[in-house]
């Protein structure tokens, strides 16, 4: 019970910048029964040193994931980055992400979700979305994992031009709000290639109700694994977005490399 309420305390009190996309698949996985009904995880770093000016660096991600009732199951999870030298601020970014999923336990079941995220650096001024998919369970052992998700979702979007290289800005900068719907799918591979050895992968894919692929993302992810004890682990990372037509004229192609240490519980 104390893992669970300094989790919650965790959630509370911060919010990894992650682009215009939240790699969902990336979190904790649901309990594969429900004999152990929590599990969860949680990674950060900070860091400060004298420079020209004094630099400052913090980064926090928790994610929990819990099955009750045999048949429903819910994560929760959240991102805070924060990067400054002296008065500046370099990255700002993060998210708070919440999914529901009513009848884990079929084949095909179906989940809701919502998130709030904000990735400054790119000009996210923020982002609000969620809806309904319908979840596929396509491969579910102990050991490994296939999953796949398909559904809609609702989507608003306030961009500014911060992160448009001045030479190309426009005249007029006021900020740009969207408000759409989108397809929302992804497929997911977990697999245990040994006791402490692990891989997990997704491909997720976005797109708007309109002609020409206009405003479609795509991004996956890629992690390796290595569980140093029952509740430590490595990870290395690999995380992309390529989107297809930008609300503003900012680079398509996004990637973050990352290495972290991860406490599960």
């Amino acid at each position: 019970m104390w893992r669970f309420s300094f989790f919650i305390l965790i959630c509370l009190n911060t919010q990894q910048a992650a682009a215009q996309l939240i790699y969902t698949e990336s979190f904790t996985p649901l309990p594969y029964d429900s004999t152990k009904c929590i599990i969860g995880s949680v990674s950060g770093s900070i860091q400060s040193q004298k420079q020209k000016n004094v630099f400052f660096q913090f980064s926090e991600r928790a994610d929990l994931s819990m099955r009750f009732r045999h048949h429903y199951a819910f994560t929760v999870a959240n991102s805070f980055d924060i990067i400054r030298d002296g008065n500046k601020t370099v990255l700002s970014g993060g998210y708070i992400f919440g999914r529901f999923y009513r009848h884990i336990s079929k084949p095909v079941s179906v989940m809701y979700f919502g998130q709030y995220q904000w990735f400054a650096i790119r000009g996210l001024d923020q982002r609000m979305s969620g809806g309904p998919n319908l979840f596929f369970r396509l491969i579910s052992q102990k050991k490994q994992t296939l999953h796949a998700g398909a559904g809609v979702m609702a989507e608003y979007e306030k961009w500014n031009y911060n992160a448009v290289p001045a030479e190309i800005r426009p005249a007029v900068i006021n900020p740009v709000e969207i408000l759409a719907t989108r397809w929302n799918t992804f497929v997911s591979y977990d697999i245990d290639i040994t006791d402490v050895f692990s891989i997990d992968a997704a491909l997720y894919y976005q797109t708007g109700f309109v002609p020409g692929f206009e405003r479609t993302r795509i991004g996956t992810h890629t992690r390796f694994g290595w569980k140093i004890s029952k509740h430590l682990r490595l990870f290395s990372e690999l995380y992309t977005l390529y989107e297809y037509k930008t609300v503003v004229p900012i680079d398509p192609l996004w990637y973050r490399v990352n290495t972290n240490l991860s406490y599960y519980f």
